[in-house]
Order: structure tokens, then C-alpha cells, then sequence
């Protein structure tokens, strides 16, 4: 029961006791003094009766009688006895006493008792009789009755006033109430978050604890995060530009050309500065490490426009650039040229600052044959000389992109013809068990084409602003396939389409009907949870209590702002590809890899690897704490 609850449930039971002993205290005190009342009346009344027959010259009994008589119709009175000094009874009159205007049950609950009034009647000195008499308390049970009602419409009215005070109370206590509960839940849920103050010293003490155990292990975390990827930027970026290194890329560039993800084609672009011995010996080590730097940064940031993108330094004279879905180098590689010529030293006699080759790759070809393609180019533009750029001449592509409008209505055409399905790719724990299927999502453009992977045409449908068509339909798939089954899957979303308030209201709607009950994940890369980090934690938010997990994909290219994701309750981490590729012999990144696992745990998420090709990567995950894997390995071991 929540707190607000109870605070309402004391204030309605404090009220009700309240009411509960004034009303019967009152109700007791109106009793006594009715009764009192009654008593007195009665003694008097006796008094006042018995005064009249002793005045009488004649004291017979008829006149007795008349005077009994005129007293008993005069008020209302229950009885009066006459009765002679030795106790027999002379004249009596009685009346049964009538309430008809109180209720049976109020009359049983409050008994009046109207005490008898005597007096003597004398004549002279001699005692001629007593006369005892008793008045009716239906007057007084109307009047406790009426002063009873009068008593609850009191409390009542002041049951509501009272009800408004504590509900204005309650609603300025609501907020920072449900703050420190926002908070205890969120921490609950793996998510640190602080709350302002509330203002209220018990509520203020409370809120400065919990904040301060939120600071803490946020500080904690940022620590942490900060030395591992310090790890990070050793095992896989060049010391002096601080670009990737040569392993690293290659090991990206594999990722790229396998992982059904990424785009179908793009370009690779090897950037050379010539003759860079007899630069250094014109300019010196230290500014030419200096241009070494700018050189590096110019290429990196022009490169920055395209997404995924991703700049290294080969060895000391060869800088590379990635360009997933890029298939035309050209107009970057003519910023990069503008920008190295701007950067370089005018008094140093440099003529040409560098060379590029271009080379256009598609998934499925081999490192080595993306490598040659772009060397070949290069080669080209060396023998042009001066500042040049040279693409490959073997670069005959399949690939012809439409226009946008053509792309929105073949996206368009593929969701309403139901061209859509999902591949299943196998995820196990370390003891082989299946912890879920990854479903990749493939569409048929054309009703006679092949089934390509959505990584083809995501790049197209993010700019025609469809992602969230095709992951909604994704979705409905996959929730038939968990409807159909027992296993555990998880879909991929675009972090664009969660962009959209729509998407995410159209989601949380198919999630609810669906009620997947822990058989299903939502995934995003961690490139774009991070450029659309406020619209995926609200759909994080929105997510709670209805029984799905949610996971972050190719974790790691971005690890210095890990420290975010704590916000988000994940059940998972999946790192990169990159980083998995040759992890059983490769030190410096089992390092990283073993920090990036221990921040995980911190965070209640388990660690799982991507893309795992050879039987000794596998068998190397457990001791650096990952608990689970998917890729090629991993599916053979399935089958």
C-alpha cells in the first residue's frame, strides 16, 4: 500500500475515532442531564400536587381523585399513585409512554431513566397519604435524538472540512512523496537518479541520504567508466592522434562487412601523406607530431558527417576512413583534400600535403579484398602526384538507389504485401543454454528479388522517416512468433523511430495487448541510444511493468559515456564485434573488456559478446565476465 495511502487511511481513522468518542460522550452527557432534568421535574411536579390535596377543606376520596386526574391530563406523565400512609394504593392513573419519532434501536442504545418524584400530602400534623409520580421521557428521547443529529451533521460537516485540509496537506506532500518513491523504484530498477529537495525536514533527510547514495555510486560508476576506457583508447586508438589503431580497424571494417546490420555498401578511403621522413626532418619531431595531429582531426572531423563512420592511422604516414553506406567517396574525399591544404605549413615548402584512394566495398567481401581495392586506388593517385584523389576501376556495383519518393512508396509496397519476415540468430549463456533469438529483419523489395537485410535499406528509410513503419511491423512478427511459441526473442529498433511519440504510443499499445510476460527484448545500438538518449529513456520508462527487457547493442565504440545507461534499468549489454575478434590472445582488450563486464554487473545487466567466430574467442568470454554470446560460433553450436 503506498504511502499517500496510508497517510489518507490515518486522517479518515483519526476523524472517524474522533467523531466516534465525542459522539457518545455527548450523547452519555445529553442522557444525564435529560434524566437529571426529568427528576427534578418530577419531585417538583410531586411536590406542587401533594401541596394542592393537603389545601383542600374536603380530602375525600372523590376529591382526590379529581385532583390526581386534572394532574395526569394536564402533562405528560406516565404515572401517579396516591397511595395511603400504609402503602395501598387510594388513586392511581398511568399511560404507556409513545416515541414515535425516535427510532427503536436509539431508544435501546441511550435507555432514559425518569426517576420518581414522592412527596407526603399532611393534614395538619397528621400524614394522610404519599403521592408518587413519574413523568414520560419521550420528550427527552426526542430532544437526545434531535441533539444527535444535530451532532452528526456537525462532525459531518466537519469530517469534510477536515477532508479538504488533509487533502491540500497530502497533495503538497504528494510530490516530493512521490519523488523519494520514483527514486526508490528507479534505484530498484538499476536506474540512479537524484530528487530535489522536498522541503519537508523528514522527507529532506530521507531525499539528502538517497541522493547522496545516488551521488556516490554514480561517482562510483564515472570512475570506473573513466579508467576502463582508458584501457579502451590504449588497446585500440593511436597514441599520438588519438584515432583508431590499425587492429582496431581492421576489426571494425570485418564487423561491418559481416554483421547483417550494416549497410550494403560504402567506401573506404586511404589518405597518405608523402615523403613524411623528409617532413620530418624539414619541420622537426614536435611540429610534425603537431601536423601528424591536425592532419588526423581535419580527417575525422569531415568524415564525422556520416554516420557509423570511423577515421584511423594505419602506421605513420596512412590515415583511413570507414564510410558505411557511403558508396560514393568522392565528395568527402574533396573536403578532406580542401581541409588538409588549409592546415598546412605555408612556410615549410609543402607542395602536397596528401593523396587518397577510394575504394567502394560491399557486404560479404573479404577485409583483404576491401584493402586491395582501396591500396590499388591510392597507388593510382601516388602516380598522378600533387594533392588527388583516385577511386578504383574495378568497382562495377549492383547497387542503383532510387529517389525518395520511390524508396517511400517500394517501404510502403514491402509493409502491405506482408514482404517482411524475421531471420533468427541463436544467443546462449555460457552453460549453452538459449537465452533468446536475435530477429534480424529481412525484406523483399521486389515480389520475384532475393530477401535482403534491413541494413540495406534502413539507411534509406531513416531519411524518408520510415523506421518506425518497418519496426512496428517487426514488432507484430515478433510478438506472433512468442505468441506461437516458448522461446525468448529480441528485436532491434531503430533509435529514430523511438524518436517519435507515435511510434512509442503505438508500441507501448502492442505491448500491452500482448502481455509477452518476459519472453521479449527491445534493443537498440548504442550509437543511437545515446544521439536519442531522452526519447529511449522515456520509452524505458513507459515500459515498466509490462514484463519486457530491454537491451543495448554494439556497446563499446562509444564506452566514455557508458556511465548514462545506468538510467535505464537494462537487462543487457551486447559489446561489439570489434572488440571480441581475436580476445583470447589479445591482452590489452581483455583488459577493457573485463572493466566494461564489471561496470555491467554494477548495473544489473548481464554481458553478452556479438559476432564470436572461433571456438577459443568463445571459450575465453567466461573469465572476463561475460555470460553470454551470439555469432557464427555460436549458431553452429546451435544446430
Amino acid at each position: 500500500m503506498s504511502l499517500y495511502r496510508q497517510l489518507w487511511l490515518a486522517v479518515i481513522a483519526t476523524t472517524l475515532v474522533a467523531f466516534s468518542g465525542s459522539f457518545v460522550l455527548g450523547m452519555l452527557s445529553a442522557r444525564g442531564y435529560l434524566e437529571e432534568q426529568l427528576g427534578i421535574k418530577n419531585a417538583d411536579n410531586a411536590a406542587a400536587l401533594a401541596l394542592s390535596i393537603s389545601q383542600q377543606p374536603n380530602k375525600d376520596q372523590v376529591t382526590q381523585e379529581l385532583l390526581v386526574a386534572a394532574q395526569f391530563d394536564s402533562g405528560h406523565y406516565q404515572a401517579i399513585r396516591f397511595a395511603d400512609p400504609y402503602g395501598k394504593t387510594v388513586v392511581e392513573r398511568s399511560g404507556a409512554s409513545t416515541t414515535d419519532y425516535v427510532p427503536q434501536w436509539f431508544t435501546r442504545l441511550f435507555p432514559i431513566e425518569s426517576a420518581p418524584g414522592t412527596a407526603q400530602i399532611t393534614n395538619g400534623w397528621q400524614q394522610i397519604g404519599t403521592i408518587t409520580l413519574v413523568s414520560h421521557a419521550s420528550f427527552a428521547y426526542r430532544e437526545l435524538w434531535r441533539s444527535s443529529i444535530q451532532m452528526f451533521a456537525w462532525f459531518t460537516l466537519a469530517g469534510i472540512v477536515t477532508g479538504l485540509i488533509a487533502t491540500f496537506v497530502l497533495r503538497r506532500l504528494q510530490r516530493p512523496l512521490a519523488n523519494v518513491v520514483a527514486q526508490a523504484e528507479a534505484i530498484g530498477e538499476r536506474r540512479f537518479v537524484t530528487i530535489p529537495s522536498p522541503g519537508v525536514p523528514e522527507l529532506d533527510s530521507l531525499a539528502g541520504a538517497m541522493n547522496g547514495m545516488v551521488t556516490r555510486l554514480k561517482s562510483m560508476f564515472d570512475e570506473q567508466a573513466t579508467r576502463i576506457e582508458e584501457l579502451r583508447r590504449r588497446a585500440n586508438h593511436d597514441s599520438l592522434t588519438g584515432l583508431a589503431n590499425r587492429s582496431y580497424f581492421q576489426n571494425r571494417l570485418q564487423a561491418t562487412l559481416e554483421s547483417d546490420e550494416s549497410a550494403e555498401e560504402g567506401s573506404l578511403l586511404l589518405i597518405r601523406v608523402p615523403d613524411l621522413s623528409e617532413l620530418n626532418l624539414r619541420l622537426g619531431r614536435q611540429p610534425m607530431d603537431a601536423l601528424l595531429g591536425k592532419i588526423g582531426g581535419c580527417i575525422e572531423q569531415t568524415a564525422k558527417a556520416h554516420e557509423d563512420s570511423l577515421v584511423a592511422r594505419l602506421n605513420g604516414a596512412d590515415f583511413a576512413a570507414l564510410l558505411p553506406g557511403i558508396p560514393d567517396g568522392r565528395l568527402t574525399a574533396e573536403k578532406i583534400l580542401a581541409g588538409l591544404r588549409a592546415i598546412a605549413p605555408q612556410d615549410a615548402g609543402i607542395e602536397t600535403i596528401a593523396q587518397i584512394g577510394i575504394g567502394r566495398f560491399a557486404r560479404g567481401m573479404s577485409v583483404g579484398a576491401v584493402l586491395a581495392r582501396a591500396d590499388r586506388a591510392l597507388a593510382a593517385a601516388e602516380s598522378s602526384g600533387g594533392n588527388n584523389w583516385q577511386t578504383a576501376r574495378d568497382e562495377d556495383s549492383t547497387f542503383q538507389p532510387a529517389n525518395s519518393a520511390d524508396w517511400v512508396r517500394q517501404i510502403r509496397d514491402v509493409i502491405a504485401a506482408g514482404r517482411i519476415r524475421l531471420a533468427a540468430y541463436p544467443v546462449c549463456g555460457n552453460d549453452g543454454r538459449l537465452l533468446h533469438e536475435e530477429l534480424m529483419l529481412r525484406v523483399q523489395i521486389d515480389e520475384a528479388g532475393d530477401w535482403i537485410a534491413a541494413g540495406q535499406i534502413m539507411p534509406m528509410a531513416s531519411r524518408v522517416k520510415l523506421t518506425g513503419e518497418l519496426d512496428l511491423a517487426a514488432v507484430d512478427l515478433a510478438l506472433g512468433r512468442v505468441r506461437a511459441g516458448n522461446t525468448a526473442v529480441a528485436v532491434n529498433l531503430a533509435a529514430e523511430s523511438v524518436e517519435s511519440e507515435d511510434f512509442r504510443r503505438e508500441l507501448l499499445r502492442r505491448l500491452r495487448s500482448a502481455s509477452p510476460a518476459g519472453r521479449f527484448a527491445l534493443e537498440v545500438s548504442e550509437h543511437g541510444l545515446l544521439r536519442h538518449f531522452a526519447a529511449v529513456r522515456s520509452l524505458r520508462e513507459a515500459m515498466a511493468g509490462y514484463g519486457c527487457g530491454f537491451g543495448v547493442e554494439h556497446v563499446g565504440r562509444r564506452f566514455g559515456e557508458i556511465a548514462r545507461l545506468q538510467e535505464l534499468g537494462l537487462d543487457y549489454l551486447k559489446v561489439d564485434a570489434s572488440f571480441i575478434r581475436g580476445i583470447d590472445t589479445n591482452r590489452e582488450n581483455r583488459a577493457f573488456l573485463e572493466g566494461l563486464a564489471s561496470i555491467a554487473r554494477g548495473m544489473g545487466a548481464k554481458v553478452i559478446a556479438e559476432g564470436v567466430q572461433t571456438s577459443a574467442e568463445l571459450a575465453a568470454l567466461p573469465s572476463l565476465g561475460f555470460e553470454g554470446a551470439t555469432g557464427p560460433v555460436v549458431t553452429s553450436l546451435m544446430r
